[in-house]
């Protein structure tokens, strides 16, 4: 293969660093898992990074009064510069000696995320896709890569290996398992690779005027809007595989893997 230069690889001490997370207490198309198996390849980190995996902080909730639930990066968790507005009302609200004000602040909370890059075997003429999960999912990928045995580095184009996911439930009571593929396969396809974004280039948060405006139940009129605030990337152009926001989520892919 001719493309060892255009990829990291999966550090062993970063799915440590992961593992604690999930367990503490604290592009192009985005993928949704399908009820069932999920067959994935998750592409290696790129050059410089330790992990395929970006955190990022989301709040997502349904205003009062609303039918449609918002979902956005936190400002003050990615340390934006300035506040975020979900959380100063939050603030309020955990003051409140109304319980419901209290309830209301819980929902609100900002949760963490992690984006990575996959490969949907099923649907491989989707290309390059991103994908949003939460701690128990990252819990299992963390799991398999500190197993050399089990797992390893399932990233690597050559001697990595896909990834099922499956998924069960709805709502409040979707659950996830992750299971190796149990044998090595390549990729299989050298253009991914050439052609792989920066996942961090999807840690986008949104400028304080186009929040507000998402707040109140408005959309940016320009495209460009959502590329205005702080992210989590190196200021490189974005690829085709790269521009689809976090904003453009569903209504529920947020809540269901806390």
């Amino acid at each position: 293969m001719s493309n060892l230069a255009k990829y990291g690889s999966y550090d062993a001490s970063a799915a440590e660093e992961e593992f604690k997370d999930s367990t503490s207490s604290s592009g192009g198309k985005f993928y949704k898992c399908r009820e069932g198996k999920n067959r994935l390849r998750f592409l290696p980190p790129s050059v410089g990074m330790r992990t395929p995996f970006v955190k990022v902080w989301q709040h997502f909730f349904t205003p009062v009064g609303a039918k449609k639930g918002i979902g956005f990066l936190c400002p003050r968790n990615m340390k934006a510069g300035y506040d975020c507005p979900a959380c100063k009302k939050m603030d309020e609200w955990l003051v409140s000696r109304d319980p419901r004000d209290r309830e209301r602040a819980d929902g609100m909370r900002a949760k963490p995320r992690w984006f990575a890059l996959v490969i949907d075997r099923d649907n491989e003429e989707k290309g390059i896709q991103v994908f949003g999960f939460g701690k128990s999912i990252l819990k299992g990928l963390s799991d398999l890569r500190r197993d050399e045995d089990y797992g390893g580095d399932f990233t690597h184009p050559v001697e990595g290996m896909d990834i099922y996911i499956k998924r069960t439930g709805e709502g409040i009571d979707t659950r996830y398992t992750v299971h190796p593929g149990g044998k090595t396969t390549p990729l299989g396809n050298d253009h991914w690779l050439e052609t792989m974004p920066d996942v961090r280039d999807n840690a986008v948060v949104l400028n304080e005027e186009d929040l507000e405006a998402k707040l109140r139940g408005e959309k940016p009129t320009r495209r460009e809007d959502f590329q205005d605030g702080p992210k989590l990337g190196r200021g490189r152009s974005r690829s085709s595989a790269s521009q689809t926001s976090v904003e453009e989520f569903g209504d529920d892919d947020y809540p269901e893997d806390v």
